[in-house]
């Protein structure tokens, strides 16, 4: 969803914001299972699926304090109450991917640019 030129003014963006008309690839390359976490129930929204913006507190702790530059983020499939996701990471020059799978299915697509 792109949010509105009106509600970015509200949070100090003129120009709303950029919408991706493409996928993020997921990268080739040897990730390494760097976390695991269950979803509670705080974390979902009102359309019982776990709130977007948690998928971003999750790998928070897996990132150094490196300026970002954009975060993509695609979600797959929805993450829901007691599922348990695996969080998987790898490094490629200034990007950061982390994929999420949860019993074997791949959930949600993170790229980090620095």
């Amino acid at each position: 969803m792109r949010i509105t030129d009106e509600l970015g003014k509200i949070y100090g963006r003129e120009d709303g914001y950029e919408v991706l008309e493409k996928d993020v690839e997921l990268m080739d390359g040897n990730y390494e299972k760097c976390g695991e976490y269950t979803v509670r129930k705080t974390d979902i929204d009102y359309n019982f699926h776990a709130n977007n913006a948690r998928y971003i507190e999750w790998i928070e702790n897996y990132l150094d304090d490196d300026t970002i530059k954009k975060v993509e983020v695609v979600y797959k499939k929805e993450l829901k109450l007691n599922e348990t996701v695996e969080i998987y990471k790898l490094v490629e020059d200034s990007n950061i991917y982390f994929k999420l799978i949860s019993n074997g299915v791949l959930k949600t697509i993170i790229k980090i640019t620095k």
